[in-house]
């Protein structure tokens, strides 16, 4: 069964029940919400409804090397239909269920692939193999790629990855090269956004000096007006061996303030 090396899960669950999510909900203009009735009428699913859950996992770093796991309520026979009568369809049996492909010029190899198991989470992706494996993790209860041990339930995303999956690639950092895992978990709790950031790197020295590299940026940054005062407060870091864990809480009414100043910056550079 082929691992992952890197992975982004999106709980939409929990971003529902957020002032974050009913924000970003609130947002939407009349085009987006035309194009998610279009949606659930051609598909029956309504993402704003119908939608739990979305990671996507892969094995490379090449975007064809990856497939979707999407968790909510689908309605599985019309998406079944609907793949049969896509362009050159196609259907294979693998682990006890049907893979369905059709043509696609847009993707890489020029079909893509999907999976409707019973159950909430249907599998979509451009890759053969990886769609396979999918449904072998799904059959062994396993989710590879060190994913069960690594996630935060609480968040609203996580991001894993496994970047010796780099090697071979020219990177300009010496200190980049040196990171061999990095975890990403955010989420929203009492009333703060909450960022948690954990990099396993091939030393302990790379860990206290990153470390030390990031808390200077914030210091830095916050110094030439950059992000508003305090900002630097909120941000805490810890070397322990090869791991730097840095951990950064916000509160949600200053942090149009602060996304404001990161946009201004961004325009400046």
């Amino acid at each position: 069964v082929a691992s992952a090396r890197w992975y982004l899960h999106l709980d939409l669950d929990q971003l529902k029940t957020t002032k974050v999510g009913r924000d970003l909900q609130g947002q939407l203009d009349e085009k987006a919400m035309a194009g998610i009735r279009v949606l659930e009428r051609l598909v029956g699913v309504n993402p704003l409804k119908d939608l739990d859950a979305i990671t996507l996992s892969g094995t490379d770093v090449e975007p064809q090397r990856a497939v979707a796991a999407v968790r909510g309520v689908f309605d599985r026979a019309h998406l079944i239909d609907l793949t049969r009568l896509a362009k050159g369809s196609e259907s294979v049996e693998h682990e006890g269920h049907a893979v369905y492909s059709w043509l696609d010029p847009k993707t890489p190899g020029g079909r893509v692939y999907a999976s409707f198991p019973e159950g909430d989470t249907i599998y979509l992706g451009p890759d053969r193999e990886l769609m396979e494996a999918a449904l072998e993790r799904r059959a062994s209860g396993s989710t590879g790629g060190g994913i069960a041990a690594e996630a935060d339930r609480r968040a609203i995303v996580n991001v894993w990855a496994d970047l010796t999956l780099l090697e071979g690639i020219e990177i300009e950092s010496a200190f980049i090269r040196r990171v061999r895992k990095v975890h990403l978990s955010a989420g929203e709790r009492e009333g703060k956004l909450y960022g948690r950031i954990v990099v396993e790197t091939g030393d302990d020295k790379t860990s206290r000096l990153l470390g030390r590299m990031f808390s200077g940026a914030v210091a830095l940054a916050e110094a030439a007006e950059h992000i508003p005062d305090g900002t630097s407060d909120s941000v805490a870091t810890e070397a322990s061996g090869r791991k730097l864990a840095i951990d950064v809480e916000i509160a949600l009414d200053s942090l149009d303030d602060l996304v404001k100043s990161v946009v201004e910056l961004q325009r400046g550079l």
